[in-house]
């Protein structure tokens, strides 16, 4: 089982939780990592969002439509608030190899 382990970025609550979950070997699946895409993005942490997302498959969890859909929206958000633009090149970067 791969350990969940995001130990460069900043600690949010929702990276706390994944990191807790790996600890427990409780083993997140694509329900759980798509609504933490989503939840990252709502705090405008698209960074974040975004490197969940390509992480994904490196913990054998395919990303669906849904996961998809949370990075882009993370994206529009901060393109909404008039910030630097969201690399959304990298959300079609990631890796969907079939497991």
């Amino acid at each position: 089982m791969a350990v969940i382990s995001y130990p460069i970025l900043e600690k949010t609550g929702v990276i706390n939780l994944l990191e807790l979950m790996s600890q427990q070997h409780l083993t997140p699946d694509v329900i759980t990592l798509s609504a933490a895409i989503s939840a990252l993005g709502s705090q405008s942490e698209w960074h974040l969002a975004l490197h969940v997302l390509q992480d994904m498959s490196g913990h054998h969890v395919m990303p669906n439509t849904v996961s998809f859909g949370a990075a882009m929206s993370a994206c529009e958000k901060l393109a909404g608030k008039g910030e630097k633009r969201c690399p959304q090149a990298h959300i079609v970067d990631v890796d969907v190899e079939l497991i």
